[in-house]
């Protein structure tokens, strides 16, 4: 009977400890916290993401320039159009939870989802049958989120887009590119183009993708 009072997200979060007695049922004070910091951070957390398409297998790239990124952001995924993305699973919970608590729902956006998700969090937490199924997948699409942002923070500062003309159509390849402090070249992770610093490569760098904007203007 005991493990009817217990916190049912701990498994969840805290899969290594034991589950904590909640003050209320079905989740403990700690967990409830854990969400609405999860929650809050999604949106602007998301909006940092540069979902610019890049080709090839994976159609997605962020400033974190990974080639095997591991949060879906792509509209059209492996499992269905839209399917498992964050979008699209911040779009189910929202739209079922509306259902049932008779509610409008937020508009189309990871950050107006999250926050519409973050104002009933009490709620759910007191009410909801799934919330321990709700609380993985904030967990998941929060985490994914936290790996993109350590990973861009390791691989620096931010050197514009790449100006390369591509063989084969002849647009611009357009990929972020990254400037680590400590390197002298600057190379494409799409393209593969690189300029060194120390031939006066960044500055020509500098000069097309100026003269890329100025095209495009």
């Amino acid at each position: 009977m005991d493990d009817l009072i217990l916190c049912i997200v701990c498994p969840v979060l805290r899969s290594k400890s034991s589950p904590r007695k909640p003050n209320r049922p079905h989740v403990c004070d700690g967990c409830r916290e854990r969400l609405a910091v999860d929650l809050a951070a999604i949106g602007p957390a998301y909006a940092d993401l540069d979902p610019a398409p890049v080709r090839g297998q994976s159609e997605i790239l962020t400033r974190v320039f990974e080639s095997k990124p591991p949060l879906n952001l792509n509209e059209l995924s492996l499992e269905g159009p839209g399917l498992g993305t964050p979008r699209a699973i911040l779009s189910t919970w929202c739209r079922s939870i509306a259902e049932d608590l008779g509610h409008e729902l937020p508009p189309d956006s990871v950050a107006a989802m999250a926050d519409w998700l973050g104002a009933r969090l009490v709620r759910l937490c007191d009410e909801h049958e799934a919330v321990d199924d709700l609380a993985a997948d904030i967990r998941q699409i929060a985490g994914e989120l936290h790996v993109y942002e350590r990973a861009a923070e390791k691989r620096g500062h931010s050197a514009g887009r790449c100006p390369r003309q591509r063989y084969d159509d002849g647009d611009p390849c357009n990929a972020p590119l990254a400037c680590d402090p400590f390197d002298s070249r600057i190379t494409c992770p799409r393209c593969g183009t690189s300029w060194d610093r120390d031939a006066g490569g960044w500055v020509k760098l500098r000069a097309a993708q100026l003269e890329r904007e100025g095209v495009a203007a």
